[in-house]
């Protein structure tokens, strides 16, 4: 049964109207991966449904949870006709969602579903993989981990990630703050660094961790619409999640490859979408 408020469907149930109708478009076209004049409405509708869905659940309820603290210091969050209100424990609340932002990321930008024991490659089921190796990966976050003067990745997945989610609390000297302001070190902690070792113990500091995520988040949805080998299989990973999160199995009656594993996309249907471009791009000159 649909949701429906006030005669109107949910959200939930638009989203999911929307992606299947955008799949029902997709498979009418050879490269459907490919991000081109025939494909790319669907696609910007596809990373549209995905970004409402997550600023809605995600996004706005932590800014608004980091809004009712004194003391953040960002543009969003600045509110000067309010009396200063005490910090009443936002913090556990709040790195527990980023902590599921990070694991959500990870599998999208992997294409990885996760499943209580391993069944083939588009599946885990040891989110600390995954987890670590996101942050290793990507600039905005490794950054803050490595060396004798940063916290490890093993580190911060153990005490924070799985200290907070599973027993809602950090381990082994980790604790939250809410903003790096009073911690700067010259060439160690900056106004970016969300994650410090500093006097014998870790720190978080949510408010720049949730930039960080905000900026990735940005970055993410810019790459799902650039053109390129790299960017047509970041797609095909994403829209394998979308399927996912819509409970849109690989048996549905309008299937897709980016439902099988492989290390990179190569069809003919792309080498055709590629030497169809090249020659007008060589003809007329076009982008």
């Amino acid at each position: 049964m649909k949701n429906f408020v006030n005669n109107k469907p949910s959200d939930s149930d638009r989203w999911l109207a929307d992606w299947k109708e955008v799949r029902k478009e997709l498979n009418k076209k050879c490269a459907y991966y490919v991000y081109e004049d025939e494909t790319s409405e669907y696609w910007d509708k596809a990373v549209e449904i995905f970004s409402e869905r997550l600023e809605k659940f995600y996004i706005k309820p932590l800014y608004q949870l980091i809004k009712a603290s004194k003391d953040d210091e960002s543009s969003q969050s600045v509110d000067t006709n309010k009396s200063e209100k005490k910090l009443e424990g936002q913090g556990f609340v709040i790195v527990t969602a980023q902590c599921a932002l990070i694991e959500t990321f990870a599998a999208f930008k992997e294409g990885k579903i996760y499943k209580d024991k391993k069944e083939d490659e588009i599946y885990y089921y040891k989110s600390a993989e995954l987890f670590k190796k996101f942050l290793e990966s990507e600039e905005l976050f490794q950054k803050n981990f490595g060396g004798n003067d940063k916290p490890s990745i093993s580190d911060f997945y153990i005490s924070v990630r799985c200290g907070l989610l599973h027993e809602t609390r950090t381990k082994i000297k980790w604790v939250i703050k809410a903003d790096v302001k009073n911690y700067l070190k010259k060439d160690i902690i900056t106004e970016e660094t969300f994650a410090a070792k500093t006097s014998g113990k870790y720190i978080v500091f949510r408010n720049q961790l949730q930039k960080a995520l905000k900026d990735y988040f940005v970055q993410y949805k810019k790459d799902l619409k650039e053109e390129g080998e790299e960017y047509d299989n970041l797609r095909r990973l994403f829209a394998r999640k979308l399927d996912h999160l819509f409970d849109i199995s690989k048996k549905e009656k309008i299937s897709f490859e980016w439902w099988e594993y492989r290390d990179k996309q190569k069809t003919s249907c792309n080498i055709f979408s590629f030497l169809k471009k090249l020659f007008f791009r060589k003809k007329w000159g076009l982008r």
